[in-house]
């Protein structure tokens, strides 16, 4: 009898296991289609999302070549120009010379002089003839000038304006003989937009007409 009722323990022990599996199975399948549900939802987002992040680096890279770069007609990834074969190449040993040129250039420091083979028109500045008569008595004899040469065009015309203002001093007193003058007199400076600048104001407006009405880089 003993041995009965062993086995019918085990029997239902069994029994209780076998249901308790069959349970977590069916649990473990439910979980199984959440599981394929999400892995076919995330197989239709994210080839949209890698798209979308493509799209974004290539506006992004767009952006940063337009506001940091050179500008020009031609961008990264631009097929050839028809005819581009047939303009002259340029060798390594004239690329060379330009960059050391450039380099040459660039130690230099402080202002170009303006180019030599532009027109020059003169302005003289010239005292009054009052202020070219000494306290002393006598007139003064000019010594020097102070020239001064700014940039200015019109339309398809560039010239460059040369101011001229004469200096003048008394030979005889050296300008001792009126203290509230000074020894050295110059010509008044006629009034600027930009001081010790090149800029005049035909020039200034070319530039601003250009960038701002025709759209055009300053490097034009």
């Amino acid at each position: 009898m003993s041995n009965l009722a062993t086995l019918e323990n085990e029997n239902k022990t069994l029994r209780r296991q076998v249901y308790l599996l069959e349970k977590q199975n069916k649990k473990l399948e439910k979980d199984n289609k959440k599981l394929e549900q999400n892995v076919h939802m995330q197989n239709e987002v994210i080839p949209r999302l890698e798209a979308r992040v493509q799209h974004l680096i290539e506006e992004l890279m767009l952006a940063l070549h337009r506001q940091f770069c050179k500008t020009s007609e031609k961008f990264v990834g631009q097929d050839d120009l028809p005819f581009e074969d047939l303009l002259p190449q340029e060798s390594t040993e004239s690329v060379q010379n330009e960059s050391e040129e450039q380099q040459v250039r660039r130690k230099k420091a402080g202002r170009k002089p303006l180019a030599e083979s532009l027109p020059r028109v003169d302005h003289y500045h010239d005292l009054s003839l009052e202020e070219k008569h000494c306290a002393c008595g006598h007139d003064l004899r000019q010594i020097g000038e102070d020239i001064s040469e700014k940039l200015t065009m019109v339309p398809a015309r560039v010239w460059v304006e040369r101011h001229h203002y004469f200096k003048y001093t008394c030979p005889h007193c050296q300008g001792l003989s009126d203290e509230s003058k000074p020894a050295v007199r110059t010509a008044k400076h006629e009034a600027e937009l930009f001081p010790r600048s090149i800029v005049t104001p035909e020039l200034l407006a070319h530039i601003w007409t250009a960038k701002f009405c025709d759209h055009l880089p300053y490097y034009r």
